[in-house]
């Protein structure tokens, strides 16, 4: 399938629903932690898989708006 790129836009923007939430720990994987979890586009149409990831040594801090 040829992603047009007016249509990764909508799939970046398409309201999304977690249907699978991440788990409680973390998990260690290969010098990070990590947690995944998978979402729903509202109107059921899109798949998508999220993560959470943090490295082990160097620990960033997000500082959201």
């Amino acid at each position: 399938m040829k992603y047009e790129e007016e249509h990764i836009k909508y799939l970046l923007k398409c309201e999304k629903a977690i249907i699978d939430p991440p788990q409680k720990d973390y998990k260690k994987d290969r010098g990070h932690y990590k947690k995944n979890f998978k979402m729903e586009s509202i109107d059921d149409k899109y798949l998508f898989r999220g993560f959470i990831r943090y490295n082990q040594k160097f620990i960033e801090l997000l500082c959201w708006p």
